[in-house]
């Protein structure tokens, strides 16, 4: 649901999805979204010391300096899964509410 701290590293893929930056210092954590079910998927937005703000696709190694306070909610009754999208090319998130019988 949200999240605050901060990072020393941090590997981002952006828009183009294809680039990926990595970068290493002192970061504030603005924004931490994304889902983690169904092979997880997040976005976030970090800011350096003269407070410019740059983010992307987290890729891995968001490493955490001081703390990283994670909020996490639960959908529960739901079903999460990827699936292929041919629109697309990439494999993505589909939510199903269970049925109900009767």
């Amino acid at each position: 649901m949200t999240c605050v701290g901060s990072v020393t590293h941090a590997s981002l893929r952006m828009s183009d999805s294809k680039t990926i930056k990595e970068y290493k210092g002192n970061f504030e954590i603005v924004s931490l979204v994304g889902t983690l079910s169904a092979g997880g998927h997040l976005h976030a937005s970090l800011s350096d010391k003269d407070g410019n703000v740059f983010g992307g696709h987290v890729m891995g190694n968001l490493i955490v300096y001081t703390t990283a306070e994670i909020m996490v909610g639960e959908c529960s009754g739901a079903s999460f899964s990827r699936e292929h999208d041919t629109r697309t090319g990439f494999k993505e998130l589909l939510i199903e509410k269970p049925t109900q019988e009767g």
